[in-house]
This record gives structure tokens, sequence and C-alpha cells, in this order.
């Protein structure tokens, strides 16, 4: 499969001091957060690529891979380009030799496994 690139917002959380809510400008089901900027980054790799392989595995239809500059951040937000690597990805969890629920989307309601 191929690398994705997507946009994502790092939102510093109000109530959590050094916290970052992380959320995907195209995949709404994408979200996550870290207690630091570099926590928030991992996990936002982490979610990403969980969500791409449940899609390619499911056979559902990949989000357009739409790079914007006209993001509009707002005060104290960032906007990053992160990368997934869904064979990559693939090949860490089957290494470890079971696949288990490691993330639930309250949005839509769905748990995505590896």
């Amino acid at each position: 499969m191929p690398k994705y690139v997507y946009s994502a917002i790092f939102t510093p959380d109000k109530e959590l001091n050094g916290y970052y809510v992380v959320e995907f400008t195209d995949i709404d089901v994408a979200i996550t957060q870290g207690k630091n900027f570099y926590d928030a980054y991992r996990m936002a790799e982490d979610v990403l690529n969980l969500v791409l392989m449940t899609f390619e595995d499911d056979g559902e239809k990949i989000p357009a891979l739409i790079v914007s500059e006209n993001i509009c951040a707002l005060d104290g937000q960032i906007v990053v380009l992160i990368e997934a690597d869904t064979d990559n990805y693939r090949k860490k969890f089957k290494s470890e030799g079971s696949f288990h629920e490691i993330w639930y989307s309250p949005i839509t309601e769905r748990k995505f496994f590896c």
C-alpha cells in the first residue's frame, strides 16, 4: 500500500497544561491527544496509520490526499503534515504476534483493531 500524508491540527488543551489535542483536517474519525507536543505527534502517527489500515482492510475509500497551505490555524494551534505508511505499521503489529482493539472513535462509535 502507498504512503499517505495528511494535515493535522495540534491544539493546546486549555485544561491540561502541556497537552495537545490532534485532529486531522480530512479524516474526522482520527482524533488523539498527547501529554506534550512530541507525545501528541507520535499518537497522531499511530491513529492515522490505524485508521487508514482499517479503511484498507475494510475496502473503504481512502480520503483524498489534500495538502493545503490554506488551513486556518487559530491562536496557539499548529498545523503539521503527518505521514502514514500502512505497510510498515501492519508489519510492526504482525511481528508482535497479536491483534487487539487499540482505539475507539466516539464520533463514529467504531472500534479499530490491529
